[in-house]
């Protein structure tokens, strides 16, 4: 097994480091973002042609920054949408570089069983995120302290409108574990998905392997919002779906279970847990089905 991966680091070597920086990218957007909001807010006079939903939202979000733990956040989970797209992407390469070069027969021929290989191959995914997030981890905090370091500069600012904001401080270790934990499960869960869909399809295109994670997430994530409501997290506004019954259905949407900065301390939370868990396994039972059903390669 050292040889095989040795191989799919070398692979998906390029694959990780983007993922990374595009990512990073992202986060230090948004954290340019709130400090961008802060720099509007501090000055009065650039509140010109500006409607009353936007002056409302912009010091929704003033008040936003006051919360170390829901800025952290909002920088963590900001690059989140890259890293669902690499999830997609390298659970179709871990099959199709093995078509490619033509090796799945000598893999699956090499004595080990298809068992340990396919898990081999999804363990690697999972070590590669979870090294990823960790990375993408460290950054947010080094981006929200040297941002909140600038905000707080200007504290008078805050005063001025009655909020409170302090030099910044980590959350809770408890609140950081939450939130790690569930984007990893996020991202685990579409990447379970595109694997086995992947191998359940290895001799198609890409995108056609790309189709069933793409179309759990768009309805889970996208649709599941649009049919049962949303709620903003800075505003806390909720706008209300097709059915009476949207104010409690939105929470289980993928994006507020796993990418959110409140589900992380309520107890949605064990849900999430509970919902990822489940949908790994089907993955991989599924896949361990096909096997003795027939030879996908």
């Amino acid at each position: 097994m050292r040889e095989l991966t040795k191989k799919e680091v070398k692979r998906h070597f390029l694959i990780f480091i983007l993922t990374v920086l595009i990512a990073a990218l992202f986060q230090f957007f948004a954290a340019f973002g709130f400090y961008m909001n802060f720099q509007i807010f501090s000055n009065p006079n650039s509140f010109t042609g500006f409607s009353t939903q936007q002056l409302k939202t912009l010091k929704s979000t003033i008040a936003f920054l006051s919360d170390p733990a829901k800025f952290l956040s909002g920088i963590f989970y900001s690059g989140a949408a890259v890293v669902i797209i690499s999830a997609i992407i390298l659970g179709i390469l871990l099959w199709s570089e093995e078509r490619k070069h033509n090796e799945a027969e000598f893999l699956f021929s090499s004595g080990a069983s298809y068992r340990s290989i396919y898990l081999y191959k999804f363990c690697f995914g999972t070590v590669f995120f979870l090294i990823v997030i960790l990375i993408l981890g460290a950054f947010s905090i080094f981006s929200c302290k040297y941002t909140y370091g600038l905000i707080t500069s200007n504290a008078s600012v805050f005063a001025s409108k009655g909020l409170k904001i302090t030099a910044f401080v980590l959350p809770s270790f408890s609140f950081m574990l939450r939130g790690f934990l569930l984007y990893f499960l996020g991202i685990e869960i579409i990447f379970a998905i595109s694997f086995v869909s992947a191998f359940i399809f290895f001799k198609k295109k890409g995108i056609i392997k790309a189709l069933i994670p793409l179309f759990v997430y768009i309805f889970w994530g996208i649709l599941w919002n649009y049919l049962f409501g949303y709620q903003n997290y800075i505003t806390k506004e909720f706008r209300k779906g097709l059915l009476f019954t949207s104010a409690t259905l939105w929470k289980y949407s993928y994006n507020t279970l796993y990418f959110s900065a409140q589900i992380v301390s309520s107890s949605e939370f064990f849900i999430a847990i509970l919902l990822s868990v489940i949908v790994v396994l089907f993955a991989l039972l599924l896949m361990d089905k096909i096997i003795l059903l027939k030879d996908k390669i």
